[in-house]
């Protein structure tokens, strides 16, 4: 064991170097999905804590993170340095995640009975069909927490599993970049941003019902200011509007599950 002024080291120093830059969520918790912990939202976290450190610490760790021989990293004085600033800054760097991607830990998903205004129990579809309307759409079930959960997550973490790396996820979050204004992006910044997001998919099957129709289009209405989501039936047509088009709009089976 070995003082570095007020922080103290208990493990390996490289161990203690990951547990520092490790992302302050686990989001693999967090969603119930596989993989969830090499995603948009960790590369979130990187790129925080790339903004709040110098450059040449993280080249650093990144550097000899990949070392193939670090048998002499405990008597590194460099290393305990890197620790020593990289501990100091890692708070506000968390208090920067949990104003971006770090909003979406935490999410309460309300099922439609609770929500009020979608659901009507113990009706047959028919009847739920003729009594949606425009201005109110109906499930045809009373879709659980757990349901909802695993549909979301599943929809975002597919949405944007194109986000290979922090070099990817900075040209994407780079205003001079020509992937900035891409409708992922712009959608990706709205989930770090806005104080309410609302994204569409394709259930499959069919959900509910819209204006006397059934539908298999479904939204998710994602509140983030005061972290609650809720999800309502919609038509193809007002999918296509949330989704600023067709080819954005995935299918997502989750609520069959």
């Amino acid at each position: 064991m070995r003082s570095l002024g007020s922080y103290t080291v208990f493990m390996r120093l490289d161990d203690k170097m990951a547990e520092l830059l490790a992302c302050p969520v686990d989001w693999n918790k967090e969603s119930s999905v596989e993989n969830s912990s090499v995603s948009v939202l960790v590369w979130d976290w990187q790129l925080t804590l790339w903004e709040h450190a110098p450059f040449c610490e993280i080249e650093y760790y990144l550097n000899f993170s990949c070392a193939d021989d670090d048998s002499e990293a405990d008597d590194d004085p460099e290393v305990e340095q890197h620790l020593v600033n990289i501990s100091l800054l890692r708070p506000d760097a968390i208090k920067a995640y949990a104003r971006r991607a770090g909003r979406l830990s935490g999410l309460r998903f309300i099922t439609p009975s609770e929500q009020g205004k979608h659901f009507v129990p113990q009706k047959r579809e028919e009847v739920v069909i003729s009594c949606s309307s425009k201005r109110r759409s109906l499930f045809f079930e009373n879709y659980t927490p757990s349901a909802l959960k695993g549909t979301f997550w599943t929809w975002l973490l597919f949405f944007f599993d194109e986000i290979h790396s922090l070099d990817q996820y900075r040209e994407m979050m780079d205003s001079e970049s020509p992937t900035y204004n891409e409708f992922d992006a712009r959608l990706w910044r709205k989930f770090l941003n806005d104080h309410r997001v609302r994204i569409a998919f394709n259930s499959i099957r069919s959900a509910g019902a819209s204006d006397k129709e059934r539908t298999s289009f479904v939204c998710l209405d994602v509140h983030l200011d005061n972290k609650t989501v809720h999800a309502f039936p919609i038509s193809k047509a007002k999918a296509v509007q949330i989704m600023d088009g067709q080819e954005h709009i995935m299918n997502i089976d989750a609520l069959n599950c």
